[in-house]
């Protein structure tokens, strides 16, 4: 039997009757708008089709964990904005984020409602916590994460009142979360600081012994628009973490523990949680992860006691120049906060200003 060509396959596929109707509705639009105006069903157009299609096949082959703000709240069938399955998974609603930046550079980084922060659409860096028994993430304001006791605040975030930096706060089980975002440049880049702080909840009484505490630095291959594949995560010797070759995370203290996985591997969240074996003790130092379906993920972990008064703080920097870790050795959280503020009061010394076309009074608020 002589086979049909594709064109012909096509005009045997559709039928008079959907040709018709076709150009029945394209007649009326176009003399409604004056024009066949164009339709965008998916943000970004046809070429975001790949990563939604890619994001509903992993968030079915992964086990629960953790998501940035607008997926996570697209997967909650309690949520306004939940999406249900269409076998494809494009993130249309819950889009919040704030964009930092510094004037003078054009490099914009992001941080979501929950704490997620990236440069461009992925992958992004988390901040997870927890003590002995228990591992937390940040749902986002409004949205009360599990085993949230009755008299702790929910979730909440806000811009700080006269620096560019955006304080991200949760509380679980006696513990507080404070992660502060904030540009800095480095080596004349602008780069994303994070600095995060588990402390103990003040107790009435007498003063508590120390408690275990934990915070985890977790590169995820997720973004803004949905799943952001890492094909090969590598760690250096000196704490810089490369995704497909590009800087994403530099810490500034050698983490206690170190957390890869690959597609078909534990998630490193479901180790924490206690929802599956935690395996073997992985010092840190060079880590090279490679995945063929761009899952890989990873996790810097910092283990200590706090007590009132007495926090677990650590920082990092979020998409940093080439080569930068061995100089963060030498940098606090501390300096880094200085020298933002001090770059930030030269530029306005200097007779710098920003202006926006809308909403100036926000901006100065």
């Amino acid at each position: 039997m002589r086979r049909l060509s594709s064109l012909a396959r096509i005009r045997r596929a559709i039928r008079p009757h959907d040709v018709e109707e076709t150009a029945s509705c394209a007649r009326a639009l176009t003399a409604l708008h004056g024009r066949m105006p164009e339709v965008e069903l998916i943000p970004g157009g046809a070429s975001r089709l790949p990563r939604a299609v890619l994001t509903a096949r992993v968030l079915q082959e992964l086990e629960p964990c953790p998501w940035p703000w607008a997926m996570s709240r697209q997967l909650d069938p309690d949520d306004p904005a939940c999406l249900p399955p269409l076998g494809l998974h494009p993130v249309l609603m819950a889009r919040d984020r704030t964009v930092l930046g510094l004037p003078g550079h054009d490099r914009r980084a992001w941080v979501d409602p929950a704490g997620w922060c990236g440069v461009g659409e992925g992958p992004a860096v988390t901040v997870w916590f927890g003590d002995s028994h228990h591992a937390w993430h940040v749902a986002g304001p409004g949205r009360r994460g599990a085993e949230s006791r009755g008299d702790e605040r929910g979730d909440r975030q806000e811009r700080g009142r006269n620096t560019v930096s955006v304080s991200t706060h949760a509380e679980r089980g006696g513990l507080r979360l404070e992660m502060t975002h904030f540009p800095v440049v480095l080596d004349g880049r602008v780069a994303l600081a994070l600095h995060a702080r588990v402390s103990a909840g003040d107790e009435a009484g007498d003063e508590p012994p120390p408690r275990p505490a934990w915070l985890a630095f977790a590169i995820r291959p997720a973004g803004l628009e949905g799943v952001a594949p890492i094909f090969h995560l590598e760690r250096t010797v000196d704490g810089l973490w490369l995704a497909d070759g590009q800087p994403v995370m530099a810490t500034t203290e050698r983490g206690d523990e170190l957390m890869v996985a690959a597609h078909g591997e534990v998630d490193p969240w479901q180790r924490l949680a206690g929802q599956a074996p935690a395996g073997s003790l992985r010092r840190p130092g060079p880590i090279d992860c490679r995945c063929a379906v761009g899952l890989a993920r990873g996790v810097e972990l910092h283990r200590g006691e706090v007590r009132p008064g007495q926090p677990l703080a650590r920082l990092v920097i979020v998409a940093p120049p080439q080569g930068i870790a061995p100089t963060l050795v030498r940098t606090t959280g501390r300096s880094l906060w200085v020298g933002a503020q001090a770059d930030r009061e030269g530029l306005l010394q200097a007779g710098c200003e920003l202006r926006l076309r809308s909403h100036q009074a926000v901006l100065e608020a």
